[in-house]
């Protein structure tokens, strides 16, 4: 496993959805998921060797809301024809955020065709030379509109927090943690995990839900020929 690396990212908007709200009018978790701040590092740079352990985030600005119109076509499926039409939605967006994310890479030990490929000073270099380029993919905060900015953090340009002072453990809940992959796994079943969120000082440790998270079963993937593979040390 590699040292831990950390970077900012920040924009205008955010929408982590809440899977409750989906299929209608979309509302964000207060805080980025485990998974989303994956997704955001896998946008800076990824290869098959590699796997992202995100260790923890930091909330940058205070947390606000933003409420947005819009007007998505739906189908209307009990009609003849399908025929669509617009309808007025409410989405409600974070606003202004910013956070710093704490990731440390490490290896797939299925991906065995890969093991040539096995150079963590080459894999850490690299992600820290697209970041300062501003990734390898476009980045954005859980959904395509809310495009993102990033650069590295390192001792000389740390930011102050809007909740660094704040001595109070701030709860938020029960909420969607990540997807338990089966080509990281070696499992054939998609796993979604849930855990208590809690953030100390504008920190939420993901190594701290980790110890004690609710698993729910996606679905079952019994056809690809991964699982045939070994795991490879």
């Amino acid at each position: 496993m590699s040292p831990p690396v950390t970077f900012r990212v920040w924009g205008p908007l955010a929408l982590f959805t809440d899977p409750i709200t989906k299929g209608g009018e979309k509302a964000s978790y207060p805080v980025p998921t485990q998974e989303a701040c994956k997704g955001i590092t896998e946008s800076l740079y990824w290869k098959p060797t590699i796997m992202y352990h995100v260790i923890s985030v930091r909330i940058l600005n205070e947390i606000r809301y933003q409420a947005m119109g819009e007007t998505p076509m739906i189908t209307d499926q009990y009609a003849t024809g399908h025929t669509s039409r617009r309808t007025q939605a409410y989405n409600t967006y974070l606003a202004n955020p910013a956070y710093e994310i704490t990731v440390r890479i490490h290896f797939n030990p299925f991906e065995k065709n890969m093991v040539q490929d096995r150079d963590m000073t080459k894999h850490v270099a690299m992600l820290k030379r697209a970041i300062k380029h501003g990734g390898r993919r476009d980045i954005f905060f859980g959904t395509r509109e809310c495009q993102a900015h990033v650069e590295l953090v390192d001792s000389e340009n740390k930011e102050e927090g809007f909740y660094d002072q704040v001595s109070t453990d701030i709860p938020f809940g029960n909420q969607f943690l990540k997807y338990e992959y089966p080509n990281e796994t070696g499992v054939p079943e998609l796993q979604a995990d849930f855990g208590l969120y809690v953030m100390k000082r504008g920190i939420i440790d993901f190594t701290e839900i980790e110890k004690k998270v609710r698993q729910q079963l996606v679905k079952r993937i019994d056809h690809i020929d991964l699982f045939k593979n070994k795991k490879v040390d």
